[in-house]
């Protein structure tokens, strides 16, 4: 097994794979006959073996072109195969890798046939959606998956959520978005919620309308308590940032249970002597870039028209353009910093266009949208690259370059009547 996983990293050699008679199967045996759950000795010595089998069902199921579409269909048309997948993705005693390579096989199944998708993203939803029943990095597995799934599935996968549980759907994404911890899960939760957004009908509106305008409120607070110290996940005060943690007994417990996923600075990271944890900082970045975008959408879409009205407008636009400058900290990497700048200079455009005058009579916006340009021009090496690996990625702010986004929010500036914004001089 483990020879042939290495084997299955070259193309060619999946095809000899592939048209070689009984192979695949024959991989596939520890999992069609569900070793793991159909011996004596449970979840013992078989799970090694299973683990190997997985490894190289998952260079298959992303194999490019014909040869990775003939694959999937293999394993697809396993019943057997299928229904152990999705056992070992389902059960508490199955370790969290095995349940990661399952759902990773399953999402490129699936990706591939409507066959039972239906089925398979339910299940996604109620894993994702529990707030006991699963582990974070389960629950983060599943959600990832269905924003994949979603993104390149369209509106019919997007629609099964919303039509099979309504507004508890809806509402139980709202939540994961506000209170989880997790950032990962985070993450997968506003962009699973950006895909219900784009797919709006006025059919829709009984709850999913009504849920992003009563979460909008606590989610715009999110953004600007993110990397404040006294921010986890507590609710911002009448002005939009973070009140005062009072229970200092509580905040340790909460800092215990999770201590990995508090947000660090955005402007000015927390580095130890070793420097920054790379894997906290790229999660907390693509964390950030999520919601932003999300929101983005939320305006686009109409669901709301302005911020809050007792935000502290100018201290909101000044804390997305202390992200944008942060860059030159290069206290993130550079491909997760460039799509936070996407996102932040998605979200004011949005807000822009379609927030009201409290907004868009900030006089920093023009020095906003300078710091965007600024921040375009250094990296515009790894903009042009990103514009190439695009159709590979499941981001829509892959698809477009910072420039873009510069170009269009210097644009929208523009067309503002005179008088919205005080003292505003031409751009360049």
């Amino acid at each position: 097994m483990s020879i042939f996983r290495k084997l299955a990293t070259d193309r060619n050699n999946c095809r000899v794979m592939c048209d070689t008679p009984g192979l695949v199967s024959n991989i596939m045996v520890p999992i069609t006959s569900d070793l793991l759950h159909n011996t004596p000795d449970d979840h013992g010595a078989w799970s090694a073996v299973a683990m190997k089998s997985l490894e190289v069902m998952s260079q298959f199921v992303v194999a490019p072109g014909e040869i990775g579409a003939k694959l999937r269909r293999e394993i697809s048309s396993s019943k057997e195969a299928v229904s152990t997948l999705q056992r070992i993705f389902c059960c508490n005693k199955c370790n969290e890798e095995l349940q990661q390579r399952a759902i990773k096989i399953l999402t490129r199944v699936h990706m591939d046939s409507e066959c039972n998708r239906r089925e398979f993203v339910s299940t996604l939803v109620e894993v994702f959606t529990q707030d006991t029943k699963y582990s974070s990095g389960i629950k983060g597995y599943a959600g990832c998956a269905l924003s994949e799934i979603f993104f390149h599935g369209g509106i019919g996968d997007a629609k099964i959520v919303i039509q099979k549980g309504g507004g508890e759907v809806v509402d139980s994404l709202t939540k994961v978005l506000i209170h989880e911890k997790n950032k990962v899960c985070r993450q997968a939760a506003a962009e699973i919620l950006e895909h219900l957004c784009t797919h709006y009908t006025k059919d829709d509106d009984e709850y999913l309308g009504k849920a992003m305008t009563n979460a909008m409120p606590q989610i715009l607070g999110e953004i600007i308590c993110w990397g404040d110290e006294t921010h986890n996940g507590k609710e911002a005060d009448q002005n939009g940032f973070p009140k005062p943690v009072t229970d200092i007994e509580s905040q340790s417990e909460d800092n215990g249970q999770d201590k990995g996923n508090i947000s660090p600075s955005l402007s000015h990271p927390q580095i130890n002597e070793h420097g920054e944890d790379e894997k906290e900082s790229v999660t907390s970045a693509n964390s950030l870039a999520s919601l932003l975008s999300f929101c983005g959408t939320v305006y686009d879409m109409g669901f709301i028209s302005d911020l809050p009205p007792q935000w502290d407008t100018s201290r909101f636009l000044n804390k997305l353009k202390e992200t944008v400058l942060s860059e030159k900290e290069i206290d993130r990497p550079m491909v997760e910093n460039l799509l936070l700048c996407k996102a932040i200079g998605k979200m004011v455009i949005s807000m822009m266009k379609h927030s009201g005058s409290r907004f868009v009579k900030q006089p920093d916006l023009e020095s906003f949208i300078e710091a965007l340009s600024s921040a375009s021009k250094k990296m515009r090496n790894i903009d042009c690259y990103m514009a190439f690996r695009s159709t590979t990625t499941s981001s829509k702010l892959d698809r477009r370059t910072l420039a873009s986004f510069v170009k269009e929010a210097q644009e929208v500036y523009a067309m503002l009547p005179s008088s919205c914004v005080s003292g505003r001089s031409p751009m360049s």
